[in-house]
C-alpha cells in the first residue's frame, strides 16, 4: 500500500463550507427575497424585518454536519453530539472550526469500524432512478467516546484516510469485501461493490 501524502488535512464526513453556503444562497436567495417583498406589500421596513427574520430562522434551523479532520499529529472531531448546527455555522464563518471541535491525539483512537448501509438509496443518472448506492458508515472509537458517520460518499480522501489509519496501526474492523475496496484502485466504489453484491444489475450468467 502506498504511503499517504498530504500537506494540510484530510476530511471524512460532511463539512460545512462557505462555498456551500454561498451556492445555496444564490439558488434560493432570489426566491426568498421575492416572497418577502410580496408579503411586505412593498413597505421597506417590513421587507427588511421579514428578510432578517428568515435569515435568523435559517441559521437556527441549520442541521449539524459531522466530520473528522485529520492532520499530522491530531484529529479534530466536529459531531452533532457535541455541537449544534448553529454553532458549527458561526465557527465556520469565523474560521474557528478547530477551536470548537474536540481535539484527539492519534494514541487516543482505539478502533475504527467500517460498515455498509443497507437502506440508503439515491438517484443515479446511469440507472435513471433509485438504486443501492453502497454508502459506507464509519465509527471511530476513542478512549472517552465513539462517533458515527453514516452514508459517507466515496471520494479519494476516504482511501487516503484508510491508508493513514493503517500507517498509524489503528485497529480497523470491517469485512474482507470492504477492506478489498480500499486496497484496490481500479474500480469505483459503486462498481466494486456492484460486482460483488449485484443489488442493481442482475448477475451475468457464465456462458
Amino acid at each position: 500500500m502506498k504511503k499517504t501524502n498530504y500537506q494540510t488535512s484530510l476530511i471524512l464526513g460532511a463539512r460545512m463550507t462557505k462555498a456551500n453556503i454561498l451556492t445555496n444562497s444564490l439558488l434560493i436567495g432570489p426566491f426568498v427575497l421575492l416572497l418577502c417583498f410580496a408579503f411586505s406589500g412593498g413597505q421597506p421596513v417590513l421587507f427588511v424585518i421579514l428578510v432578517l427574520g428568515v435569515l435568523l430562522w435559517t441559521v437556527l434551523r441549520i442541521r449539524p454536519r459531522s466530520y473528522i479532520e485529520f492532520v499530522q499529529e491530531n484529529m479534530y472531531v466536529c459531531h452533532e453530539s457535541l455541537q449544534s448546527g448553529c454553532s458549527m455555522f458561526l465557527a465556520m464563518l469565523k474560521n474557528r472550526e478547530r477551536e470548537v471541535s474536540r481535539k484527539y491525539p492519534w494514541e487516543d483512537l482505539k478502533t475504527v469500524k467500517i460498515t455498509m448501509g443497507n437502506d440508503v438509496y439515491s438517484v443515479h443518472s446511469r440507472l435513471g432512478g433509485y438504486y443501492h448506492s453502497y454508502l459506507l458508515g464509519y465509527t471511530f472509537v476513542f478512549n472517552d467516546a465513539s462517533y458515527e458517520f453514516k452514508g459517507i460518499c466515496y471520494h479519494q480522501q476516504i482511501k487516503d484516510i484508510y491508508r493513514l489509519l493503517k500507517e498509524h496501526q489503528i485497529d480497523i474492523q470491517t469485512t474482507e469485501q470492504i477492506a478489498g475496496f480500499f486496497e484496490q484502485d481500479e474500480l469505483s466504489q459503486f462498481d466494486y461493490f456492484e460486482n460483488i453484491y449485484h443489488r442493481n444489475y442482475p448477475r451475468k450468467k457464465k456462458s
